[in-house]
């Protein structure tokens, strides 16, 4: 269902159209499922005309690299859109043995990115909401 979610915020969305620079910073979440995860993701990106790259500390504290395009739409007071792309890093030594075999990422380290966000935008540093697959997440997104 969440994977129906972000896939749909992006469709309903074009390319970034505001400021040319974006910056993500922090990063802390509510996982859905209730299982002890890391929930403060130390998040670092920047993006250029929709292109953003970062880095993270993932939910099993593994620290995690991503590229992807920030499709969004805007109006006064809203953004709301989805980063789209792949990260690195999953699947590392502080996962648990059942994660890596139900999805077999125990010999690969690369997934999918996918982040459905709403962000206040009337001002250039945005308080940030986020979609993941198992994870709500809160963030700043700076627009200049």
């Amino acid at each position: 269902m969440i994977d129906r979610i972000v896939l749909l915020s992006a469709l309903l969305c074009y390319p970034a159209v505001g400021k040319e620079y974006t910056a993500y910073l922090g990063g802390r979440s509510i996982h859905i499922n209730g299982e002890d995860y890391n929930e403060n993701h130390k998040l670092l990106a920047i993006g250029y005309k929709g292109l953003t790259i970062g880095t993270l500390k993932n939910s099993y504290d593994d620290q995690t690299y991503f590229a992807g395009y920030d499709l969004n739409q805007n109006n006064v007071y809203l953004t709301y859109g989805a980063v789209l792309g792949a990260s690195y890093g999953y699947c590392g030594k502080n996962q648990k043995a059942n994660y890596k075999t139900k999805f077999g990422c125990h010999t690969n380290k690369w997934l999918p990115l996918g982040v459905a966000y709403l962000s206040y935008s009337e001002h250039p540093v945005q308080p940030t909401v986020g979609l993941t697959w198992n994870a709500i997440v809160f963030t700043i997104r700076v627009e200049f």
